[in-house]
């Protein structure tokens, strides 16, 4: 019988943030040769491959790294019903469909789009600034993160390339209403970090190999927070990932929720901890994570691991039996917060366990009424 999620220590978690958030500290990045933005309203237009120079700020990838995991007591783990015979391959509509390759080690990533015509620049600072806007731009960094963006408010990065990164592409901490579009981010330790910001918008980009998470949210509160319309992909069970999207800690509001929404994320693994969306981590509420579309993402399709007042309408999951896959869409409280008001409704969910079993779901039973646990499809055909 296979194992259901495999659950978090988040006690380890919360150590091992400290720890790598001591990584990128303000006096370390300092040091690094990097190009610094001092001037307020500034535009880079393309074909500018200069900044004007000097100082910093911030912080780098912290999260889930390293945690334990343990298995569910036997008493708590549900009868799996092996439906692998009656798959018959049958193709869907291409939107709702697998992957073509679901063989570990293969490169599905979609080749990148030219560069910008510019000379790449080292690492990019901002630090205390208001009113920039970067653009046509093409970033790498041999020591640490790419771009950091620190203390610094009304910020936009668009329409760029970013990586190889020696660390995080971007790191964002302590900052509002940073907006990062239309990025071309690849061949990093992780692609977007948010730490203890606000209105803090992920949209249209494309993440190729980029690490332990394409996004993750840390500490992420208030109003226009979003990771909409990205898409990704990494080597099948060749790479770092761990969740594609990890929202941690992090809340919208009641009126304006933190939105993870119209997302095309594919291959992950070998981690055994891994997933495509992991939101209400170590808690967070005001979340909604609709209409996305997982394929072969890690050991979970969608977790909600903690959390109030969180959507998961609407969403397609996938994936092929791999040594790591486990369940599709879960809801359990793993931590001593509070778990409830949880909708998980409108989804379609084809997925096998590492023993070839449909698993497409698992409620943990601590979260209160599920709304909408049994409008779902679990047993989609979308391979």
């Amino acid at each position: 019988m296979a194992n259901r999620p495999l659950r978090r220590k988040l006690f380890a978690l919360i150590a091992t943030s400290t720890l790598a958030l001591s990584l990128f500290t303000l006096a370390q990045i300092d040091d690094r040769p990097a190009t610094d933005v001092e001037s307020p309203s500034v535009t880079l237009a393309v074909g500018t491959s200069t900044l004007p120079p000097e100082e910093s700020s911030t912080t780098g990838d912290s999260g889930p790294a390293g945690v334990e995991d343990q298995q569910i007591p036997a008493d708590l783990i549900p009868p799996t019903v092996d439906r692998s015979a009656d798959h018959d391959g049958t193709e869907a509509e291409e939107r709702d469909r697998a992957p073509a390759s679901t063989t570990p080690g293969a490169d599905t990533a979609q080749p990148a789009p030219p560069a910008p015509d510019v000379e790449a620049s080292g690492p990019i600072r901002l630090a205390g600034e208001s009113g920039v806007v970067l653009e046509g731009l093409r970033v790498s960094s041999e020591d640490g993160p790419c771009v950091v963006v620190g203390d610094s408010r009304d910020i936009t990065i668009r329409n760029s390339s970013i990586g190889p990164c020696d660390g995080p592409a971007i790191v964002v901490e302590g900052s509002t209403s940073v907006r990062l579009e239309g990025l071309e981010i690849s061949d990093s330790a992780s692609g977007v970090y948010a730490l203890e910001s606000q209105g803090v918008a992920v949209v249209g980009n494309r993440f190729r190999n980029a690490g332990r998470n394409f996004v993750q949210f840390d500490k992420v509160t208030g109003v226009g927070n979003q990771i909409v319309g990205n898409s990704g992909a990494n080597r099948l069970g060749a790479s770092s990932a761990e969740d594609f999207v990890n929202i941690y800690q992090s809340s919208g509001t009641s009126s304006n929720p933190l939105v993870v929404s119209g997302n095309t994320f594919r291959d992950g693994g070998p981690s055994q901890s891994g997933s495509g969306i992991m939101v209400g981590d170590y808690g967070g509420s005001n979340i909604v994570v609709e209409g996305n579309s997982l394929v072969n993402p890690g050991q979970v399709g969608i977790g909600v691991p903690g959390g109030t007042n969180i959507r998961v309408v609407g969403n397609s999951v996938f994936s092929a039996p791999q040594p790591w896959s486990n369940v599709g869409i879960y809801v359990w409280n793993q931590s001593d917060g509070s778990c409830g008001e949880i909708e998980v409704r409108g989804n379609r969910v084809e997925w096998y366990d590492s023993e070839g079993s449909l698993n497409p779901s698992w409620n943990g039973g601590n979260c209160g009424t599920v709304n909408g646990w049994d409008e779902n499809d679990w047993s989609a055909d979308l391979g």
